[in-house]
């Protein structure tokens, strides 16, 4: 999982609109996370050439990454304009 890691990528536009958590909303994910060792649902990346976008799953991802636990990826493709990304 490192190199799966070190491949994702935080976009600030779409992190920004992610609704932040309340301090309780967070703790009791970071307490699910703990309790299933590692996420329950996957991150969802945006995969282009060499790169993995997130998309969703910013705060699983923040959390698993800093308390070293796993998690799965759903990969997707994009599509804007007429080139396929």
């Amino acid at each position: 999982m490192p190199d799966v890691k070190k491949r994702i990528e935080i976009d600030s536009g779409f992190a920004a609109m992610i609704p932040p958590l309340t301090h309780e909303e967070r703790q009791q994910l970071e307490n699910n996370i703990v309790d299933l060792g590692g996420a329950r649902d996957p991150l969802v990346v945006w995969a282009r050439t060499g790169t993995l976008t997130l998309l969703d799953g910013h705060n699983r991802y923040e959390i698993c990454t800093r308390l070293g636990l796993p998690f799965q990826l759903h990969e997707v493709q994009l599509k804007i304009g007429r080139a396929h990304v």
